[in-house]
């Protein structure tokens, strides 16, 4: 925002200079080729600011394409030319091959601990894991409880047991629900990284 009212403020200061300068009938003009000089300075200024805004090499961003744009590439696994040496130094050598981009097709991306201790559940194994480490999915641990109770005849019921019986544990198989794997509602996108 600030850089948009930097560029406002400079054409509005330029054209009045210009128009301050009018012709000698009182009525100002505008050369023409002011408007191909002021384009190009347009240009030119965007550019400044463009490179004023610099990302940094490395930096991992979703992107709504199938093809990735001018300074990025595709976080599809695939090799990392010679002349982006910055990006191969970040990357490095990796299981995919050395420096290739990270494989990012189908992933959710999760912040590294970086020494954080309170995790859930996790174990010391995955507290300090390295940058890129690929993680495979899981279902949290869980137990069903089933009671069942036997009369004298023999059969078997499915009740609380009653006061006084034992408490019998029998491996019992339930009946399977859902998809083959544990997920959040998503959209997908592409991951591209700068190079």
């Amino acid at each position: 925002m600030k850089n948009k009212v930097l560029l406002f403020s400079w054409l509005f200061l330029f054209s009045c200079h210009v128009l301050a300068q009018g012709s000698s009938s009182g009525i100002p003009s505008i050369p023409i080729d002011w408007v191909t000089t002021t384009e190009e300075r347009i240009k030119n200024l965007e550019n400044e600011i463009n490179q004023s805004i610099k990302i940094p090499v490395g930096t991992i961003v979703a992107y709504w394409k199938d093809d990735a744009p001018e300074g990025w590439l595709l976080c599809d696994g695939s090799s990392i030319p010679a002349v982006f040496k910055e990006l191969r130094k970040i990357v490095g050598k990796n299981k995919n091959g050395p420096y290739t981009t990270p494989d990012l097709r189908g992933l959710f991306l999760r912040g590294a601990n970086m020494g954080r201790k309170d995790g859930k559940g996790e174990t010391e194994k995955y507290i300090d894991r390295r940058f890129g480490d690929y993680q495979s999915d899981g279902v949290g641990k869980h137990n069903h409880t089933a009671y069942h109770g036997a009369r004298g005849g023999g059969s078997l019921q499915n009740h609380a047991p009653n006061s006084g019986g034992e408490k019998v544990k029998i491996g019992l198989p339930t009946s399977e629900d859902g998809i083959a794997e544990t997920r959040p509602r998503n959209v997908s996108v592409t991951w591209i990284i700068k190079h």
